[in-house]
């Protein structure tokens, strides 16, 4: 008689085991979803077979230090919206990467948030939209393939794009890069950028463009679990913190101390490891491109374009790292351009030039100045000398290219350059924190003010700059 009670005895605890692990999941489910809102549902991507991927709609997750995102029902970060602007209204459509979405910012600290406020207080008797349609990794291709197809039904009568960093991210094998096809209508998929793979979450010997799954289906179980996600979340976190802890240690004022006195004795070798090859880079042809795509698109659609260059922590670190006398003349330069008075800050560049020709910053400001001044070719011919350093690139592309396309440029870099304010970047030193978004924002409503904002009668007189006063 002791076989059988052992075995019911042992089919009793197994069933009890059973029940409690059931009870278990429950709470768990139950738990997260009343104080982890992130932990359910699938990724904040959503694969699209046209844009590549794009944020799910209604969704909310957990962001870089801890603020809770949430998107609308077109999958952005902004209100709902009404398909058409209110009549005489002022309507701008923000095309971005993570840095217009706000990366690590909260939904009020974005640049389109800001930009909004402040046009609204500019205009009070106008109604004012500025849509966020920023998404963490996409690129130039991603967004001129949402505006051919999406944006442009939105009406807007100002399209401000800014691109670039993700033009240039992940070489690795299993890694994946987007380029739009304007003859095929959709984007291409090369093996760069391992951005897209992480958005999407798509495993890497899998399509990058498919169909989602539905959370209900039973063979996604127990993925569309909120316990199987919180804790791949935390298994993921973990794997992360070792480049985490790297970026830091990067970015440490140790680390800026020490590339300070490397550059000083021998920039070159700084330059070299910051240098990409320009001639044959089919990247930099597509994000070419995809710019004139996202130009002629918002032009055949009404919209005003204007390209706004992305800040980066080198354009402060090559400034700082200029001898006392170098920085402070450039920083008197860059006053000069932001009062409109190029001619003045050319003459004490060029003379920076000569006399230390391998001064990235130098040439970068001159070539800015040139711009302002009309002097386009010597424009060109000072960004040859950074175009090629990965830091500057992708800005240098942008500039000539809205230069030949006639596009106005908001050259957020030189406000980055004359802000004193510490701590503009997050460690990873490229998505700017709530005082650098303030800084983006403040650019971008004195550049549209300069050029007459749609609907008004006159442009608004320039005025002094003011980095950090858009709230």
């Amino acid at each position: 008689m002791a076989e059988p009670r052992r075995g019911i005895t042992l089919l009793k605890n197994l069933a009890l085991s059973a029940a409690s692990l059931v009870v278990f999941v429950l709470l768990s489910e139950a738990i997260l979803t009343l104080w982890h809102p992130a932990a359910g549902g699938s990724g904040p991507g959503l694969a699209d077979p046209i844009l590549g991927f794009r944020l799910r709609p209604h969704h909310t997750w957990r962001e870089v230090g801890g603020a809770v995102v949430s998107t609308n029902a077109h999958g952005f970060r902004d209100g709902e919206l009404a398909p058409s602007p209110s009549p005489g209204g002022l309507r701008i459509l923000c095309l971005g990467d993570s840095s217009t979405f706000g990366y690590g910012v909260t939904p009020e600290e974005t640049y389109p948030a800001r930009l909004e406020r402040a046009l609204a207080r500019r205009f009070p008797g106008r109604s004012v939209e500025v849509m966020n349609a920023g998404v963490p990794g996409w690129s130039s291709a991603n967004g001129a393939a949402f505006l051919a197809h999406e944006g442009i039904l939105w009406k807007p009568d100002i399209v401000l794009v800014s691109f670039g960093y993700n033009e240039q991210l992940g070489s690795g094998p299993e890694a994946y890069h987007y380029d739009y096809d304007p003859v095929m209508g959709r984007v291409v998929f090369h093996r760069l950028g391992e951005v897209v793979r992480q958005v999407i979450a798509v495993p890497p010997e899998e399509s990058p463009v498919r169909e989602s799954s539905e959370p209900g289906r039973l063979e996604d179980f127990p993925r569309n679990l909120r316990l199987y996600r919180f804790t791949k979340s935390i298994l993921d976190e973990a794997r992360q913190l070792p480049e985490r802890v790297a970026g830091g240690v990067k970015s440490s004022a140790i680390a800026s101390r020490i590339l300070a006195r490397v550059y000083a004795s021998d920039p070159e070798r700084i330059h070299r490891r910051l240098r990409v090859e320009v001639e044959g880079n089919h990247v930099l042809r597509a994000y070419e491109d995809a710019l004139e795509v996202i130009v002629k698109t918002a032009r055949a659609g009404g919209a005003r374009p204007v390209i706004v260059l992305q800040p980066r922590r080198a354009y402060r670190e090559f400034l700082e790292w200029l001898p006392e006398d170098a920085r402070r003349r450039n920083l008197e330069a860059v006053t000069l351009i932001r009062a409109g008075r190029p001619g003045s800050a050319i003459a004490i560049l060029e003379r920076l030039r000569k006399a230390d020709p391998s001064t990235l910053i130098t040439a970068f400001n001159l070539s800015v100045a040139y711009r302002k001044a009309g002097r386009a070719a010597d424009a060109d011919r000072a960004l040859d000398a950074i175009v090629s350093i990965r830091s500057f690139t992708m800005n240098a592309v942008a500039d000539r290219t809205a230069a030949r396309l006639g596009v106005p440029v908001v050259y957020t870099p030189l406000a980055f350059e004359a802000s004193g304010a510490p701590a503009l970047f997050f460690p990873d030193r490229y998505h700017t924190r709530a005082a650098g978004t303030a800084i983006v924002a403040d650019e971008v409503g004195k550049a549209l003010l300069e050029e007459g904002v749609p609907g008004e009668e006159a442009p608004a007189a320039p005025g002094p700059a003011s980095p950090g006063t858009v709230r």
